[in-house]
């Protein structure tokens, strides 16, 4: 595996690499959480260590699309709604672009992507080649972040035993061990947005990093969400109402999750066609990550993308063939 040299200039990436190399306890990753936590980063930091922990990737996909996607969520917002990234994904599968969906297990949420994807019985392959196959075959494919990167288990103990959001929550988007071209990337913390953003235009990659109303990393049915849109051009700041793509305003309850496996069947519920809160909470991420790949040009012809990939059975034939025909 080729892996990109680094200059560390930074001390928190040179005492992650430390972490990851085994070199701490676990008291020393504790003392060194804290120490993050107390630290305002730059994106030139961010991006440091985001190649730290990419350097540690079992593996280094070849799979190339010009339009390849992820979409995911910082954590923390303490919110405890639906899957809609992981849920979102499949409609943007079934709209026609491809997705290598980066997730992990719930850390401050009620369920992680990881969580509800084995709950729907989708397993989650180590084989790069699988991974491959899968985007090839089903437009989509799911890796989990404790398979891609193992070298970070002793810091994932840590992370849950410290209990606190940290820069962790927004490194973990950042690391898809694919060549992703867009990202959407909602962040519990606005004043993260900006960092996020500059790391993303530095990659070279088209996406939106957003809060929703009420510090939600998802964008929300309940109010404004706020976000930074990155393209060729540079960054641009943007409000958007969910009535300003004709969706109704509905109250952050309304999207609440329950456990993976009742996130599950909502979700199947969803692609059969179930509407509601939820419904127009998904297409409205879907259509968010549309629009930014560029394959459609305004947000109204994004939006009825997504809702034809639900209306057409795209959606449900994404999942259903990601679960080998099971039921």
């Amino acid at each position: 595996m080729t892996k990109e040299l680094l200059h560390m200039t930074s001390t928190y990436a040179k005492e992650l690499e430390q972490v990851l190399l085994g070199e701490k306890t676990e008291e020393e990753i504790l003392l060194y959480l804290k120490e993050v936590e107390k630290h305002s980063f730059t994106p030139e930091e961010v991006g440091e260590m985001v190649q730290t922990i990419k350097n540690h990737a079992i593996y280094s996909p070849t799979f190339e699309s010009s339009t390849l996607v992820d979409m995911c969520g910082t954590g923390g917002d303490k919110h405890h709604t639906f899957n809609i990234s992981t849920a979102a994904s499949f409609v943007v599968a079934g709209a026609g672009l491809p997705v290598a969906k980066h997730g992990n297990r719930k850390l401050t949420s009620s369920s992680g992507s990881v969580d509800v994807l084995e709950a729907l019985k989708i397993p989650f392959s180590q084989d790069l080649k699988e991974h491959e196959e899968s985007l090839q075959r089903n437009n989509i494919t799911f890796l989990s972040a404790q398979h891609v990167y193992p070298a970070l288990k002793p810091l994932a103990i840590a992370r849950k035993a410290f209990g606190k959001p940290t820069i962790f929550n927004c490194l973990g988007p950042l690391t898809n061990p694919f060549s992703v071209k867009t990202q959407i990337i909602g962040c519990y913390r606005e004043q993260d947005q900006e960092m996020i953003a500059q790391v993303l235009l530095e990659q070279g990659k088209k996406g939106i990093v957003l809060t929703g109303d009420q510090g939600l990393d998802e964008a929300s049915l309940s109010g404004e969400t706020k976000g930074i849109r990155i393209t060729e051009n540079g960054l641009e700041s943007f409000i958007l109402h969910p009535n300003d793509v004709g969706l109704e305003i509905s109250p952050l309850s309304a999207i609440k999750g329950g456990t993976p496996e009742e996130n599950a069947q909502t979700m199947v519920k969803l692609f059969e066609g179930e509407k509601g809160p939820i419904y127009d909470v998904v297409i409205l991420n879907a259509c968010l990550a549309i629009f930014a790949s560029g394959i459609e040009s305004t947000l109204k012809t994004a939006m009825g993308r997504a809702i034809q990939s639900i209306s057409s059975g795209a959606a449900l034939k994404v999942l259903r063939e990601m679960q080998g025909g099971n039921v």
